[in-house]
């Protein structure tokens, strides 16, 4: 679901509960020193109801995904995950 203006709480709304997902999201990075950046992130999501073959297919191919898109960044995103868990870890810098 491509969108520019999806909220963190929008995107983990429309996750669906048995399905996995590769995920390429990009969001604006405020640093102290007064730069914006606009990183892109690969998330990883693997919820629990997707089954074995499912959840081992992803997590095998997760590298794979993100030396094709040149992304260097992966974030693992559980069902269980809170919005503001996400807002932190897509904050941080690397």
């Amino acid at each position: 679901m491509p969108s520019s203006d999806l909220s963190v709480e929008a995107l983990i709304d429309e996750l669906p509960s048995r399905e996995p997902r590769f995920i390429l999201h990009s969001h604006e990075l405020k640093h102290a020193d007064g730069r914006i950046q606009y990183p892109l992130n690969l998330i990883l999501y693997i919820p629990d109801g997707c089954g074995t073959n499912n959840r081992f297919t992803y997590a095998s191919t997760a590298n794979s995904v993100s030396a094709a898109s040149g992304i260097t960044r992966i974030i693992e995103l559980r069902e269980d995950i809170s919005p503001e868990w996400l807002s932190k870890e897509l904050q941080k810098t690397y």
